[in-house]
């Protein structure tokens, strides 16, 4: 009957569960839900963080100024003719930050000083990119 060198026709059980089949997985809905949160996550730091600039350089702005220059930035970086909005921003910038009575130098060098923390901030990213292998085209 079931000599040394039969097979027996147990299943075996596998020795250990996979992660794959404790874990259930998250829905579209749920993805998005996480997209939605780590978007508005960054969104809000990043108004933060100019709000803090803003106090650290002396500029007496409120949150809600604050937010409102950080849209006016954001927009006019988006403007396509520059490199990543260098220029317009610290024009935008100097103009805005002018009619709250700050000096024409403070806001350039505010300006100048969150987009270096832009910059800094996006570096663990480009990173990431940069570790991904370059596809080479495929003779054929």
């Amino acid at each position: 009957m079931g000599g040394p060198g039969s097979r027996s026709k147990k299943a075996r059980a596998p020795a250990t569960p996979t992660l794959r089949m404790t874990l259930p997985r998250p829905t579209m809905a749920q993805r998005l839900n996480d997209f939605r949160v780590a978007s508005l996550d960054i969104r809000c730091s990043r108004r933060r963080d100019l709000f803090a600039f803003c106090h650290a350089q002396g500029l007496a702005l409120s949150f809600v100024d604050a937010t409102a220059l950080f849209a006016v930035m954001v927009g006019i970086a988006l403007v396509p003719i520059s490199i990543g909005g260098w220029g317009l921003r610290e024009l935008a910038v100097v103009s805005l930050l002018g009619g709250h009575g700050a000096s024409s130098e403070k806001a350039l060098i505010f300006s100048v000083c969150f987009g270096l923390v832009l910059i800094v901030g996006s570096l663990p990213g480009a990173l990431v990119w940069m570790s991904y292998p370059i596809p080479r085209p495929t003779d054929g």
